[in-house]
């Protein structure tokens, strides 16, 4: 998954609303408005400046939260043990596997250096499931595929699931957490996921330096 982190940051990057019509866009206009959005919070001059890590971060999370459906993500990537779940334990794992994806890749997003985005496709099924998707040129790794699968909640098209290079976030997670449920106890797994977000909370702080 390490190496495809780099990748992920942009399906963050362009999926982040600052706002909403009462009827909704296409799944591609909504990415494609928002992208710039997310980028500009990245760029701005005074939430790039040293010591603003925090209050950059922050912004970027909240607005994150208008598009992603983290509830659903998280039970997608849970898989059949979401049914072993209480109440308690389901509440307290979806806030932790927001902030175990985001500490993952809010560094990458802060790296971002003037990648082209476009967009390719858009298929839209039964009019609820939408997939979008994107091509990323960089220097690096030439064109990286992005595919962002989509439902329409509320009037609202919102993410549950994005895969880079064919592997799918969710599918990749829920290989990771069936085999911490099947090797111990779901406590056990959530002091492992804390420990792991710590580490990659310091690691986004070296990334980024400020």
């Amino acid at each position: 998954m390490r190496k495809y982190r780099v990748f992920f940051f942009f399906a963050l990057a362009a999926c982040v609303c600052t706002g909403w019509a009462q009827k909704p866009d296409n799944p591609t206009k909504v990415i494609r408005r928002t992208t710039d959005a997310v980028l500009k919070t990245v760029t701005d001059p005074v939430l790039s400046a040293v010591g603003k890590k925090q209050e950059r971060r922050a912004e970027m999370m909240r607005i994150t939260n208008d598009v992603f459906d983290w509830p659903r993500m998280a039970r997608s990537s849970m898989g059949r043990n979401w049914r072993k779940l209480d109440e308690k334990q389901r509440e307290e794992f979806i806030p932790a596997f927001k902030e175990l994806i985001m500490t993952a890749y809010l560094g990458h997003v802060e790296g971002y250096s003037g990648e082209k985005i476009e967009y390719k496709n858009e298929r839209v099924e039964e009019g609820k499931f939408g997939e979008v998707t994107t091509v990323i040129s960089t220097k690096e790794h030439g064109d990286i595929d992005i595919i962002y699968r989509m439902w329409l909640r509320d009037g609202e098209w919102r993410v549950r699931d994005v895969s880079v290079l064919g592997v799918s976030l969710v599918r990749n997670y829920r290989t990771q957490f069936s085999t911490l449920m099947r090797k111990g106890t779901f406590e056990e797994m959530m002091v492992k996921l804390r420990k792991k977000i710590e580490k990659q909370r310091v690691e986004g702080t070296e990334l980024k330096g400020k």
